[in-house]
């Protein structure tokens, strides 16, 4: 009965000496897992800076064209108008021009082949 007594206690320790390093081995492990846990909420919270600047960046270039292309945009309708209005002023000088030549032709009486020549010469 002794023997047998001795047995139970020594299977009871051995039982609780086993779950003792089962509860060890899961503490260790969660706090290995926790660890790992911490370390990719870090990992991953670098990243996302990191993606914030470089979004902030693309954003800042983005506005920095879009305020060029405005600009050269601006420069382009400033330039045409400054050109139309130059070939406006041209136009009316060589209207006035060939308003002057006519009025010569009449005037001094310049063949009609010669006014002719003079216009061809100024078309072309």
């Amino acid at each position: 009965m002794r023997s047998m007594l001795q047995e139970k206690m020594t299977e009871g320790q051995s039982a609780q000496i086993k779950e003792k390093e089962r509860s060890k081995t899961l503490f260790h492990e969660v706090v290995r897992l926790g660890e790992q846990q911490e370390k990719y909420a870090d990992m991953l919270q670098n990243v996302n800076l990191q993606l914030e600047s470089r979004i902030q960046a693309f954003e800042a270039k983005f506005n920095v064209n879009e305020r060029a292309l405005a600009s050269i945009s601006e420069k382009g309708v400033s330039g045409l108008n400054n050109l139309n209005e130059w070939n406006e002023r041209v136009e009316k000088r060589v209207q006035g021009m060939e308003s002057n030549l006519y009025a010569l032709t009449v005037r001094f009486g310049i063949s009609k082949g010669l006014v002719m020549l003079i216009e061809r010469t100024s078309e072309g």
